[in-house]
């Protein structure tokens, strides 16, 4: 799609180029300009690499796309999440996991929530004491009434 774009404006360019129309001139140069900056800014998101997950909210999806983001409110809430992402106050995310695995691994080793979270309980190294088996009480009855007979 952005190569036949890229194609499309190279023409126009060329042709107002040949008509000498400076202003069209300038005009097609800045959309070059947006086409080639926003390929280059999609190709830096999918090497990250860049796993949208459903869960994780759109902010936080939308995080690493900050630099593609015209709108004033839109750009500061994504250049907030992926500051958060970045830091690692976002590793319960998905995404967090697939930009940043070594970090996600070496943290669920300490902790069995975010372990659980990723899938991952068998690095956890702070599993959860299992909890005996209780009686219920309608046994311990039955079994009160047995040792009376």
């Amino acid at each position: 799609m952005l190569s036949q774009e890229h194609t499309a404006l190279q023409s126009d360019l060329t042709s107002a180029q040949l008509a000498n129309d400076k202003k069209q001139e300038a005009k097609l140069m800045n959309m070059m300009a947006e086409i080639n900056f926003l390929e280059t800014e999609l190709q830096r998101v999918h090497e990250l690499p860049y796993k949208p997950n459903h869960d994780d909210g759109v902010p936080v999806t939308a995080a690493p796309l900050v630099n593609v983001f015209r709108h004033n409110g839109w750009k500061n809430e994504c250049q907030d999440n992926w500051d958060e992402l970045s830091s690692g106050d976002y590793d319960w995310s998905h995404l967090a996991y697939s930009i940043f695995p070594q970090r996600i691994r070496d943290k669920v080793k300490k902790d069995w929530c975010l372990a659980l979270t990723h899938g991952l309980e068998e690095l956890c190294e702070n599993k959860p004491k299992e909890k005996k088996a209780r009686k219920k009480k309608l046994d311990d009855a039955v079994q009160t009434s047995l040792d009376m007979d």
